[in-house]
């Protein structure tokens, strides 16, 4: 065992394989920190604020409470929002609105938050707002590491509230609460904004946002709705009828996250009611489950991009290794005298292919975990195990089986010879076999309709023959994966061509032959130099 370990520090540790792996580490904590600053200046797509806000306009007392989450999994995300409180006069001259609205107040505040935040002011608001129609805005930006999302707040008069009352909610999709009763009469309570949303792994999540004079709270229900009902009923539902939903909660002004006791999917439809004092105030409808893909999938492409470049280049570190342990020191003799010692042809052979593949092994494993941690820190993004199983298994497999190659060419080659022919299979395995396949494909079908597709399926099959295709196949099963977990169509359609006991004997054969004949060619094998 000793030997092996020698061996193995003695690839692992050397100037150049370091090297790599250090420059390797630096490219990808700059690909994390390109795909950061990408995501942080684009429109976040899972980024969503569900908030509730008052403005009593007599006081000018102004409430926001909220909380910022990732739809796509619904974590609460921290960041900064940036708003602004806009009052705008609207008022019409000689019964005709103005042509563009005129801007009498404006106020601008910055909220840092880390979870779920209240924000206040006291708005110095004109004395004469009761002589004219005024419209009141709050536009806000919210920055995290997912992104930024811009928005706008529109606040409107709640006619049950003493006073001059305004609210507006956001986050999902939003309706008015009604009165059921002759008094106070008809009209508005105020206004709930619900967002369901089913992360991978994990039950359904309602999301409320309500806003309300009516002191106390709000019993939440919900049902499936079917999927030819667009809409609920214009009357609210009977207690009796209510017994035909399931309670999902207590809700007051403000913001909750709840869990959702329905075994609903992703193309559900959710029929909601919220109901208060035996049904003297009611809000409903029906609600789809949002459908956002998360961070993971966005990140998912560039992270295996960066897999891909350690797997497109290591391999010749792996045939310099393969130059070292046998094409060298057999050109110079070296060999020759190792053999002296009491020790068979068989050990060396296989002490060095083990070290071999002992290096594939530890320097995937470090150029993985360096990525794992830089992309996590960076972007707050760990992927499921699942995810780093298949690639860092692709990565290795496929190191392993170039290596193996390169090990039995270098029993019958030796120095410079070697490296002519080992450098020239790296290049036919990353490259010119692609160019094979494309001119193949050229020549059979043409560049018509459906090229790309069968040149992708070509490139696949072509996998097969390459002990470097192995990482490809890996690839592709992790993209499968995700677009099961995700519901996002990311892996190429060639499923008619990759086939996982093929991929498994294309390993077996890739490892194990070249190692045989390597060592039928090296027990043979003048080793004087």
């Amino acid at each position: 065992m000793k030997p092996v370990i020698y061996d193995f520090k003695r690839g692992l540790l050397r100037l150049s394989v370091l090297t790599t792996l250090v420059l390797f580490a630096l490219a990808g904590a700059g690909l994390a920190y390109l795909m950061v600053q990408t995501l942080t200046t684009s429109r976040a797509v899972s980024v969503r604020l569900v908030a509730a806000s008052t403005l009593d306009t007599s006081t000018g007392d102004w409430y926001l409470e909220g909380v910022v989450l990732d739809i796509s999994s619904m974590r609460v995300l921290s960041g900064v929002l940036e708003y602004e409180i806009v009052v705008y006069n609207i008022t019409p001259q000689d019964k005709v609105l103005p042509a563009t609205p005129i801007e009498v107040y404006r106020y601008r505040g910055v909220v840092r938050f880390s979870g779920f935040f209240n924000e206040s002011a006291k708005l110095s608001l004109p004395s004469n707002l009761t002589q004219g129609v005024y419209r009141y805005s709050v536009n806000y930006n919210v920055t995290t590491y997912l992104g930024s999302l811009p928005g706008l707040l529109e606040l409107a008069p709640v006619s049950h509230a003493e006073g001059s009352t305004y609210c507006a909610v956001t986050g999902g999709f939003s309706f008015h609460i009604l009165s059921t009763t002759p008094a106070p009469g008809p009209g508005v309570a105020g206004e709930a904004s619900i967002l369901f949303a089913k992360p991978p792994d994990s039950g359904v999540k309602a999301a409320v946002a309500l806003c309300t004079s009516l002191e106390g709270g709000f019993e939440f229900y919900a049902r499936e709705a079917g999927k030819s009902q667009l809409q609920v009923e214009a009357a609210p539902p009977s207690p009796e009828e209510l017994k035909n939903y399931t309670f999902i909660g207590r809700i007051a002004h403000g913001v909750k996250v709840l869990d959702v006791p329905l075994n609903l999917s992703r193309q559900s439809l959710v029929e909601v009611v919220l109901v208060y004092a035996n049904v003297t105030y009611y809000a409903s409808s029906i609600l789809p489950v949002e459908q956002i893909p998360g961070p993971e999938v966005l990140i998912a492409a560039p992270f295996i991009s960066q897999a891909n470049l350690f797997a497109q280049f290591f391999p010749i570190l792996m045939l310099y290794l393969a130059y070292v342990y046998i094409a060298k020191p057999r050109s110079q003799g070296a060999l020759e005298f190792l053999l002296a010692r009491p020790i068979t042809r068989l050990e060396v052979y296989l002490t060095r292919l083990v070290a071999g593949v002992l290096v594939a092994v530890a320097a995937s494993a470090l150029f993985y975990l360096a990525a794992a941690a830089t992309t996590a820190a960076l972007t707050g993004v760990v992927f499921d195990v699942h995810t780093y199983v298949l690639l860092y298994a692709g990565t290795v497999l496929s190191l392993t089986a170039f290596y193996s190659l390169c090990y039995a060419l270098s029993t019958v080659l030796k120095g410079g010879r070697y490296l002519a022919i080992s450098i020239f299979a790296y290049l036919f395995f990353t490259i010119i076999l692609q160019i094979l396949v494309s001119v193949l494909a050229i020549a059979v079908m043409g560049l018509g309709p459906g090229f790309i597709e069968q040149v992708t399926k070509l490139n696949y099959q072509a996998a097969y023959f390459s002990p470097l295709g192995i990482r490809q196949f890996f690839e592709y099963f992790t993209l499968v994966h995700y677009s099961a977990k995700y519901g996002e169509s990311l892996a190429p359609q060639v499923g008619d061509v990759v086939n996982p006991l093929l991929v498994a004997l294309s390993v077996a054969t890739w490892i194990t032959v070249p190692a045989v004949l390597g060592w039928l060619a090296f027990k043979r094998a003048n080793l004087s130099g």
